[in-house]
């Protein structure tokens, strides 16, 4: 639970830099921000960040899969 609440926190500070929003590195953040949400239950979140993902990276397998499980 520390782990997914510490992993949080650093990729809201990753998000909060700015880094160019084509970056994959970008779109990795948000999936795995969703995924943290998903663990944690907060669904909506975990959605909403996960669609982010893939609106930035429609190639994301992961993130796809991850959407997909979800439904």
């Amino acid at each position: 639970e520390k782990n997914l609440e510490r992993g949080e926190v650093c990729l809201k500070k990753f998000l909060a830099i700015k880094p160019k929003e084509n970056s994959a590195s970008f779109a990795a953040a948000h999936y795995l921000l969703g995924v943290i949400y998903k663990k944690k239950g907060e669904k909506i979140h975990a959605k909403t960040e996960l669609e982010t993902a893939l609106k930035l990276d429609p190639g994301f397998e992961h993130a796809k899969k991850a959407l997909q499980q979800m439904k």
